[in-house]
This record gives C-alpha cells, structure tokens and sequence, in this order.
C-alpha cells in the first residue's frame, strides 16, 4: 500500500491531471493497479465528487477521461491476469480484428449523431472442443469460462441451457465467457459475445462516450 503522500501525488498528479509518468514510476516500482481506495483515503483526498471507496486507478482513468492513461492500466490488468483466453494467445489476429471493429465503427447522419456497428456477429466456441479428451476439455474451460457464474445461471436460477432439446440433441450451449475485472466489463462483454475480444484499445467506450455526449440533447 503506498504512502498517503504517494497516493495523494498518484490521484491527484497521476490521473486528474494526466501525469503518465506518475503511473508508469507507480507501476515500476510494483504498485498494484488493482489495488481499491479506502475510506479512510477518500477522506485524505478530500474530493468525494471524484474520488469513491472501492474506486481504483481504472475507475479514475474512467471518471476523467484518460484514454491513454486507461490503456496502459488496461495493458497491465490483462497480464496481470491468470486465465489463458484466446484474445491473449493470438495478440496479432486479436489486433487484426480490432482494426475490423473499429473500421465497422459509424456515425449517424442528422440529429441523433449515435455510433453503431455495420457488422454483426457472434463469437462462438469450435464444435471440435466435444472431440477432445474430457480432462482437455475441463482444463480448457477452466481457462475460457467463468465456473462460477456458468453454475449460477445454469443450476442455482436456470436462465441458460434450460431448453433439453437445444443444449442436448442439438449440442447448442450459452457459455458464461470469463472477464477481466477492470471497470468497463459490460462493454468487454458486448466484443466478447460478438468478436471474442476485450475492449482493450476503448475503442467502444469512446463510441459510447462520444454518442451519450452528441446525443444529450435527445
């Protein structure tokens, strides 16, 4: 945990006004990224309109529009992680298909200047996976999905894979894909369901921030 002075200078210096090598000596010297403000600390930063218990230095980056500040940090939540999904295996396709996301990215003609997409598309698992050994298969899993989440909606309150004649005859199963935790996972998981990718470059986070701001007057 970092001297309040240091946190003070990193909140303050580092994210409200920009300062990326305050973050890049904050990172090297092995700060946690991850790491989430106390209560005790908002009170030192004396700032509650910007700064929340439980908020970390993604959740500012967020709060004040640091684009490039956002994905560095975002860099470094994705290597921190521990799962192996095939986004972080294929770093170049991955990259291709950012470039495809955002070259499909438009704006609106006329009043309500909204962005959307013109391609749509589902990210689906191989149907060779059901080839593989068992223990292959757990393992994989383990590495792609969320287990946890996969039982809540599965068993606990069916929502998913209910139907006998689509999960099983059919073999056509809804995965609860894994995500990072790093403040933007709504808009990971609209690439992930669609291009099995995360949000890496904000590249839909600027779509929405630019059409929630064109369009406030609707």
């Amino acid at each position: 945990m970092p001297h309040h002075g240091v946190l003070k200078s990193l909140c303050t210096g580092g994210v409200v006004e920009g300062d990326l090598a305050a973050i890049e000596a904050y990172k090297s010297s092995g700060g946690d990224i991850a790491r989430q403000l106390t209560a005790d600390e908002v009170r030192l930063l004396n700032r509650p309109s910007a700064f929340d218990v439980g908020y970390t230095l993604v959740h500012l980056a967020i709060r004040f529009q640091r684009q490039d500040m956002l994905a560095i940090l975002l860099t470094e939540v994705s290597q921190q992680a521990a799962k192996c999904i095939p986004a972080m295996v294929c770093p170049e396709l991955t990259e291709q298909i950012r470039r495809e996301i955002a070259a499909s990215l438009h704006q609106r003609k006329g009043d309500f200047a909204c962005y959307f997409l013109t391609d749509l598309v589902t990210f689906t698992l191989p149907a060779d996976i059901e080839d593989l050994p068992p223990s292959v298969q757990e393992k994989l899993f383990d590495e792609v999905l969320d287990r946890d989440v996969q039982k809540e909606l599965e068993e606990e309150s069916p929502i998913i894979n209910w139907s006998l004649e689509l999960a099983t005859r059919l073999d056509s199963r809804l995965y609860a894909l894994w995500n990072r935790t790093a403040g933007d996972c709504l808009l990971d998981s609209v690439l992930q369901a669609t291009w099995g990718i995360y949000d890496k470059d904000s590249v839909l986070r600027k779509a929405l921030h630019d059409s929630l701001h064109d369009c406030s007057h609707w």
